[in-house]
């Protein structure tokens, strides 16, 4: 688990093999706490992909894809969160960065996210049941409408033939009140026309009544079989929130989920962390070490090409870290601070 934490937190190996067990113990904690989040996410994203493509194979693949990159950001988040180290981890230190806010928000959503499916594979059954009425609910209002276009395709011819009803009844009366022998004949020969061409409607409308209802039937049973076939992952999820209680429960876990943030802090910054404290002392060593090394090295090079001693002309009592700066007596006694300590003592 060392090893572990090691490789999730950028630890140095060195220095997490001098700490105290009580110390190593909240960084394997972190470990397992982090390991759980990516497992969590992983069978999330699982189950969401296996609702997209209906493949356990195929979703179980891409699922751990996807949490490896949302890990992999969540991971990047939490390391590069950061509080001056000399102050101690706290909430509020933390907050009041307002890069550390964007960073600590980008984890909750990413949890929000992946979290999401993941509780969504606990109501399985449940959301199933609901998916299955929303699927008759569809292929219910679809069917209405499958209807509605086949009435409306059948008052079509029905209103043809009765147009063409009162055109022959109109034509009959004409042929009643005709007393022309050649104009009667005319009418006589338009009138057979119109009633065969009207039977010949009559008969085809049957024929294409049937031809309308068998296509609707066909254009039903394909749209039925594809919305039966549907999971609706997303429809799903707006199912989940609505029910009681459940947005709460899920931000109630992604606040646990992004606590690790605070304790990520504390182990390995401010000035509680053992961490942190063996982490400057060893690199103030080696920087250290590696200074006088430098000067050492510059100086038997000089020494040796040029015949020439040499010594670095320090300003500051502590290099190479250069915080306490030397103090020349001309300066302390033209300093503002040394005259008000004179004008006290009347001198």
């Amino acid at each position: 688990m060392g090893r572990l934490s090691i490789l999730l937190f950028g630890l140095d190996e060195t220095i997490l093999a001098q700490l105290s067990a009580s110390e190593r113990d909240k960084f394997r904690f972190l470990s397992w706490q982090f390991l759980i989040q990516f497992l969590c996410i992983v069978v999330g994203m699982s189950y969401f992909f296996f609702l997209l493509t209906n493949s356990y194979v195929l979703g179980g693949i891409i699922g751990l894809l996807f949490a490896t990159v949302i890990s992999s950001v969540l991971r990047f988040t939490l390391i590069s969160i950061g509080i001056p180290l000399t102050q101690i981890a706290t909430p509020l230190s933390i907050l009041k960065r307002w890069v550390n806010l964007i960073r600590i928000a980008l984890y909750a959503v990413y949890c929000f996210v992946a979290l999401t499916p993941f509780l969504a594979l606990f109501h399985h059954n449940s959301l199933s049941n609901d998916i299955q009425q929303y699927r008759q609910k569809i292929v219910s209002s679809y069917e209405e409408l499958l209807q509605k276009r086949y009435e409306n395709a059948i008052e079509e011819n029905k209103n043809d033939l009765v147009k063409r009803e009162k055109e022959i009844q109109e034509l009959e009366g004409d042929y009643e009140s005709i007393q022309d022998k050649e104009k009667k004949n005319l009418v006589l020969f338009q009138l057979r026309e119109l009633k065969k061409k009207y039977e010949e409607k009559a008969n085809s409308f049957a024929i294409q009544q049937k031809k309308i209802q068998d296509n609707l039937i066909l254009e039903f049973k394909n749209y039925e079989s594809k919305i039966m076939g549907e999971d609706f992952p997303f429809t799903r999820f707006d199912i989940l929130m609505e029910k009681d209680n459940f947005v709460f429960v899920l931000i109630l876990i992604v606040l646990a989920f992004s606590s690790i943030i605070i304790q990520y802090i504390k182990a390995v910054s401010g000035t509680e962390s053992s961490y942190f404290a063996l982490c400057s002392k060893l690199y103030s060593e080696r920087v250290s070490k590696d200074y006088q090394l430098t000067v050492d090295d510059t100086k038997a090079y000089l020494l040796a090409e040029f015949n020439k001693s040499w010594s670095p002309n320090l300003n500051y009592e502590d290099p190479p870290f250069n915080e306490k700066r030397i103090v020349t007596e001309t300066e302390l006694k033209n300093s503002s601070l040394f005259n008000e300590w004179k004008n006290r003592k009347g001198l």
